[in-house]
């Protein structure tokens, strides 16, 4: 994923974020903690039944190890994705994250989620244009710019949630 400027990539961020919340305002509490009839995607291979809150909860926990990764890789080689785990094994990660936070009330969810894009944000507004987007940038990124993992945890996985949370929505009742 390529993008123009940091502007171009923070407008991106605010577009998909809008997006969801927007969509998500319009959830009432209980179809938040609808679980699916069904399992798909990230939940069939975790193996388990995500309602729309735990989806938040997925995307809350990204979120701080995205802020992890930037943190750590100013000073060496950070876990990716988590300590113990692999791109390949990011499944049992995920269900690691269900199962932490599934007994967190729905209040405290949301809070966490929103808490933690702000603090994304936040950093993504700090860095430098450069910083962002150059690709090699930082040495624990390899080839890719440092965008292409803050875009991972923010405006593709809101993509991903929106879709998601709409079809466990609809696959519930």
């Amino acid at each position: 994923m390529r993008f123009a400027s940091k502007q171009d990539f923070l407008q991106t961020i605010d577009k998909e974020w809008t997006k969801l919340s927007d969509y998500l305002e319009k959830i009432t509490d209980e179809e938040m903690l609808l679980l699916p009839l069904e399992r798909s995607g990230s939940m069939a291979r975790s193996g388990d039944d995500w309602s729309a809150k735990d989806v938040l909860a997925h995307l809350h926990e990204w979120h701080n190890m995205t802020l992890a990764w930037y943190e750590s890789g100013l000073h060496g080689q950070p876990d990716i994705p988590a300590k113990g785990y692999t791109w390949k094994t990011a499944p049992a990660l995920n269900h690691e994250i269900y199962k932490k936070y599934k007994d967190y009330d729905l209040e405290e969810i949301r809070r966490l989620f929103t808490k933690t894009h702000k603090k994304t944000r936040e950093i993504v507004e700090i860095l430098s244009e450069a910083e962002l987007l150059t690709p090699g940038q930082y040495q624990w990124t390899g080839k890719l710019p440092l965008a292409s993992y803050f875009a991972g945890s923010t405006l593709s996985h809101y993509r991903w949630a929106f879709t998601t949370i709409k079809k466990i929505i609809k696959n519930s009742k």
